[in-house]
């Protein structure tokens, strides 16, 4: 099902999936007790480029939330030479994340599959288990991360700025974020596979999903 109020968009571009009726119960009282430190990640040389739908005090909330039960620190202000973050997540209670790091010019990689705990009664996230571990590409780091580069995952634009974008309320979402010295981007696209025929970023972030399956051997949920 698609929808074509853009209200709905805020929903479909959460990193979490599962976390979407959080978000709608929590929406309105996260806006007023929330006190996000937005001001401070904004006060550097830092060039950040983040959608509307993902600067909302609900949507910042979460994440942060998400990052400290798993122990990463944001990469809203940078990182000292370049990080990957790449979320895959699903209607579930599961998710997976892919983070490559170039440290002193080697990268490196984790796999991570992370099962979020609710309360039953409140529907508040309570902890997340997470499995970690690493991963090196079939080929060679070389070749990998220039296939990563060629197929723009550094330059492709979030969903929610494409017109002829579909987007439903359930599936999968793929969430890229990027950081380096001087720059932070985040982008979302809801279920690629249902749009590349159509849409050409569609089908690079599925090419790109499906290079990070081959290289680092796993599947997707």
């Amino acid at each position: 099902m698609t929808l074509k109020n853009p209200n709905m968009r805020i929903v479909t571009s959460i990193i979490l999936s599962s976390l979407v009726l959080f978000i709608f119960c929590q929406c309105s009282s996260s806006e007023k007790k929330s006190n996000v430190n937005i001001k401070a990640v904004q006060s550097d040389t830092i060039h950040r480029d983040i959608p509307v739908t993902k600067r909302t005090a609900s949507y910042r909330k979460v994440k942060k939330t998400v990052e400290d039960f798993i122990g990463l620190e944001s990469l809203e202000n940078g990182f000292n030479t370049e990080e990957f973050r790449i979320w895959f997540a699903n209607s579930s209670s599961r998710e997976q994340l892919i983070v490559l790091k170039n440290i002193s010019g080697k990268w490196a990689a984790e796999f991570y599959l992370l099962t979020y705990n609710y309360d039953t009664a409140t529907n508040k996230l309570q902890s997340i288990n997470k499995e970690v571990e690493r991963k090196k590409p079939i080929s060679s780091w070389q070749s990998f991360i220039d296939n990563l580069f060629l197929l723009g995952v550094t330059k492709l634009p979030d969903m929610s700025k494409l017109d002829n974008y579909q987007i439903g309320f359930d599936g999968k979402t793929i969430t890229v974020e990027f950081a380096n010295k001087n720059t932070y981007r985040i982008y979302s696209y809801w279920e690629p596979k249902a749009n590349q025929d159509k849409v050409p970023e569609a089908k690079k972030i599925e090419l790109i999903s499906e290079l990070l399956e081959r290289e680092l051997s796993f599947k997707r949920l």
